[in-house]
């Protein structure tokens, strides 16, 4: 009797051992197709936050020591392009740090472009004119070295507040999280590629060529692809964006 109940118990044991095996294998065989998207989605998330984080602190140490090279090789009193120049370098790297933070603590994209092209053109308008000190510098006239530095400076200094203004909505991708419209969204739709180009601008008479300028318009077209991927994004997923594209000029204020 006694070994009878325990081969009743046993096969009690091994029922429900196997009732649970099979609900687990149904759970992970029955993922709705939803479920399996929003895992990837997160996923995806996930390696491109940390990969663009991983990206600007690299860039955002670099222009740091730089800058302390600068300071330490510069041989003489100060004069304004010094002095405007240091500027620029330290502007840089605020706005890469506040680039890396607001992208560290962003949301989750509402709806980002399809496809692999949107991801190539980010990329490439994002980093490519971080080639330009391959090529030879230089020597400037004095004002084009003021202007350099002014540009760089005022480019850089205005991407901060455009970047604080977006906050958690900040991306490299075509992906939108919000819709925002005030600040500087009000005066144009993409401000942040406006300020950039012209910080761009300033680095690139530092080394102007032919070449280079083939690079300037090269990368100048990328970016304005860029806009339109970011326009369509937007305009797929809040129905208000086409009133307030009506309304505000896409790069350009009063054009």
């Amino acid at each position: 009797m006694i070994q009878t109940a325990q081969n009743l118990l046993q096969g009690a044991n091994d029922e429900r051992f196997l009732k649970i095996r099979r609900n687990r294998s149904n759970s992970a065989s029955f993922l709705n197709p939803g479920e399996i998207l929003a895992r990837h989605t997160r996923a995806m998330d996930a390696f491109a936050r940390v990969a663009v984080v991983a990206a600007y602190l690299f860039l955002n140490v670099v222009t740091v020591c730089g800058t302390l090279h600068y300071i330490a090789m510069h041989d003489g009193p100060a004069d304004a392009v010094f002095d405007l120049n240091v500027l620029a370098r330290i502007a840089v790297a605020i706005f890469l740090a506040t680039f890396m933070g607001f992208v560290t603590l962003r949301s989750r994209p509402r709806r980002k472009a399809a496809g692999l092209l949107p991801r190539i053109t980010a990329f490439t308008g994002s980093f490519m004119m971080l080639s330009l000190p391959l090529f030879p510098a230089h020597e400037m006239p004095l004002h084009i070295a003021l202007l350099s530095a002014v540009l760089i400076f005022v480019g850089d200094g205005l991407a901060v507040f455009v970047v604080w203004r977006l906050g958690r909505s900040v991306s490299l991708m075509a992906e939108a999280r919000r819709l925002i419209t005030a600040g500087p969204y009000a005066i144009v739709r993409h401000p942040l590629y406006l300020v950039e180009e012209a910080a761009i601008l300033g680095i690139w008479l530092q080394f102007a060529s032919p070449t280079t300028l083939a690079m300037l318009i090269v990368h100048a077209l990328f970016q304005f692809q860029r806009m339109l991927n970011e326009e369509q994004v937007l305009h797929a997923e809040f129905a208000e964006y086409e009133s307030y594209a009506s309304t505000t000029p896409r790069l350009i204020p009063g054009l």
